[in-house]
């Protein structure tokens, strides 16, 4: 159980069985572990992988895609400083962080922060492992929360993909020098 088709199917499943707690405000993910046991790929590249996933799930949501916001999330390796500058996507491999890349989806416009001391910044070019589809947008975050900047601990990096349907397209933060 490896197709394409396969993950489709599966995605979906898992979306249908969290579209309640969506509903009411709380993300659901699932994380590539997860993804690959359940149907049975043996992709090595697991970062292919998942944006492949992360496609499905967008194709798979459709109109809903305007209430809920998927959403793709790779950690990279924490930060001893507020990174301001996005790392180089040619060394992704080696920044990227033990916890496995995931699909987010959560109710468009109802995640909130706690205090929390961050930055974030549209990328502008496509990370190696995927495609272009215009309605993505790539972002490089690093943040901490109250009790990361309470106690002085280190700030979580990563990269999301989040897609914007047509009707929210001009919401979203521009990314230039995309083909």
């Amino acid at each position: 159980m490896n197709s394409i088709a396969d993950v489709r199917c599966l995605l979906g499943n898992w979306f249908d069985a969290e579209v309640s707690r969506i509903r009411f405000g709380a993300p659901a993910h699932i994380h590539s572990d997860e993804l690959i046991r359940l149907c049975g790929s043996d992709d090595q590249d697991i970062l292919a992988f998942m944006w492949k996933a992360y496609m499905e799930i967008i194709d798979l949501m459709g109109n809903r895609s305007i209430d809920y916001s998927p959403s793709l999330h790779i950690a990279l390796k924490m930060s001893e400083t507020l990174d301001t500058v996005a790392p180089s996507l040619e060394r992704l491999g080696e920044l990227l962080s033990s916890e496995p890349p995931s699909i987010y989806v959560g109710k468009r416009l109802a995640l909130t922060f706690a205090d929390y001391e961050g930055y974030q910044i549209p990328l502008t070019t496509i990370p190696p492992f995927a495609t272009h589809r215009p309605n993505v947008r790539f972002f490089y975050r690093c943040a901490r929360g109250s009790d990361a900047i309470h106690w002085g601990w280190e700030f979580s990096r990563c990269i999301d993909a989040e897609y914007f349907p047509d009707s929210l397209r001009d919401a979203a933060p521009q990314i230039k020098g995309t083909k």
